[in-house]
């Protein structure tokens, strides 16, 4: 599932029932070989520990982002983020703002309440023809959001990884790829500094394999009485497993990234 919402249950109480139900079912058929989240934007809903008034436009969405992601069978928890399409007609500094208490509020939340590891799985900024954003303002966006993970994942918070929307290659390699373009798209070939923000990333996660997290934690800030999250090599315990899994899987991906934008591409 990518993204749901429910007009006809804005608290979450459906979405929430629906996941309670599907996640064992699908982690029972699959036989717990592949991690399962419920695609959640990260609106928040009616349930406890809920903050509705960092939604866009503080409305309800159908969602409830602590509750639903504590659901048996959810292994992580996500966020999305496209403040320049949520917030239609706002300014950037009110799009930076709603981007900077998105991200905080919801490691935070994460870090409190569901000790889960948390993946940005979609973000991006619309590219629009004739005005409006550039790749410039773009790749501010792309920099600013990897940075948030980066410091997250380098001082053990939950905020481990992401996804942007979306990769393509040039039409000349892959037939049929302009077809797919839909103001996201990043090409690396047509955008050098892209390549290298993205590039550099892949490398600062990659250079965290095998650390633990626990102990960058206590040499970066007190220790508190959070759940929290802990990753890289270390102990056995199956509640350090799943978190490890999950930042080895997104390691190996980084280095993949990073391995053929410098195979394929001159950085700056």
């Amino acid at each position: 599932m990518n993204e749901p919402r429910c007009d006809a249950d804005p608290t979450g109480g459906m979405v929430q029932a629906w996941v309670e139900e599907m996640a064992p079912y699908v982690k029972r058929v699959d036989g717990g070989r592949h991690l399962v989240t419920a695609g959640l934007e990260g609106f928040y809903g009616d349930g406890e520990h809920e903050s509705k008034e960092l939604n866009p436009w503080g409305i309800y969405y159908g969602t409830n982002y602590v509750a639903t992601h504590r659901a048996a069978g959810v292994d992580f928890a996500t966020i999305h983020l496209y403040p320049d399409v949520w917030l239609w007609g706002s300014t950037a500094d009110e799009q930076a703002a709603f981007f900077r208490n998105w991200t905080r509020s919801h490691v935070h939340a994460t870090a409190a309440f569901l000790g889960k590891p948390l993946l940005v799985t979609e973000y991006g900024k619309f590219l629009w023809k004739g005005g409006g954003a550039n790749k410039t303002q773009r790749n501010y966006f792309l920099d600013v959001v990897l940075d948030a993970i980066y410091a997250s994942a380098s001082r053990g918070g939950p905020l481990v990884g992401g996804a942007f929307w979306q990769l393509l290659l040039d039409d000349d390699v892959v037939a049929g790829m302009d077809d797919l373009r839909d103001g996201y798209e990043i090409i690396l070939a047509e955008d050098s500094r892209a390549a290298s923000i993205i590039g550099e990333h892949s490398e600062q996660l990659a250079s965290l394999n095998g650390q633990d997290a626990e102990a960058l934690r206590r040499r970066r800030r007190p220790a508190s009485s959070h759940r929290k999250t802990r990753l890289g090599s270390g102990g056995d315990s199956d509640a350090l497993r799943l978190p490890r899994t999950l930042l080895i899987r997104f390691i190996s991906l980084s280095r993949s990234i990073s391995s053929f934008i410098q195979d394929n591409f001159v950085l700056f």
